[in-house]
């Protein structure tokens, strides 16, 4: 009995520090401040430039890992390549990435401080 115990005690202190180490979810503000070129153009570099904030204070993202994910719903796929996006400070984000088709686009900007996560779509053309 001692090893179930034991195996037992070890699970539970495993699903504890998932739990407290996973983030809450929370909704984000999230304004497209700058698309260059606007209108974006398929083939070519595009920079978009985000303010990115809390939704439930207001409050702007700071040291938070922040992704940014091309998407186009009609086709039902993205772009090949991971987009890099730098923190600028003040809740302003940067991002460059390269269409590969001209048509409408989602944005989709995940967020996640360690305390907090949200995600939001932002639609470009």
């Amino acid at each position: 009995m001692p090893v179930k115990r034991g195996v037992a005690y070890m699970y539970n202190m495993l699903t504890l520090i998932l739990v407290a180490c996973s983030a809450e979810p929370a909704g984000l503000d999230v304004t497209l401040h700058e698309l260059s070129p606007d209108p974006a153009v398929s083939g070519e570099d595009v920079t978009a430039n985000l303010h990115i904030s809390w939704a439930d204070d207001g409050e702007d993202v700071t040291d938070a890992v922040v992704t940014l994910t091309p998407w186009m719903s009609a086709h039902g796929h993205g772009i090949d390549d991971d987009v890099l996006v730098e923190e600028l400070g003040d809740g302003l984000f940067t991002a460059d990435f390269a269409l590969t088709m001209p048509g409408t686009w989602e944005l989709r900007v995940d967020v996640d401080d360690g305390l907090a996560a949200g995600s939001v779509e932002v639609e470009v053309q």
